[in-house]
């Protein structure tokens, strides 16, 4: 995938983050502090709140990952990783080569 299907694919930051939920969590969100799948609706800053009482944290799609605490957009992180993984070969062949 390039740039240009990137954005013609997920226009909204929404969009990112649901396809970042799909590949972490499949069909059913699940809060990363408990393992619940009970959550309330999405928050307008696109967070969830465990429905646990013993939990009830909320979270996001990054808690616990690398991506974690960073303050770019999933969408350009998702720009990002298109970058590298599709330059991926121009930088092999320049440590190579040992530029």
């Amino acid at each position: 995938m390039n740039i240009i299907e990137i954005s013609d694919k997920y226009p909204t930051e929404l969009d990112a983050i649901k396809y970042f939920e799909k590949v972490r969590w499949g069909n059913k969100i699940k809060c990363p502090y408990c393992g619940a799948e009970s959550m309330f609706n999405r928050t307008p800053d696109y967070r969830h709140h465990c429905k646990n009482k013993a939990c009830d944290k909320s979270f996001s799609v990054t808690t616990g990952t690398h991506l974690h605490n960073t303050r770019l957009d999933l969408k350009k992180w998702m720009f990002a990783f298109c970058i590298i993984s599709n330059a991926k070969k121009v930088f092999s062949i320049a440590v190579t080569k040992g530029y």
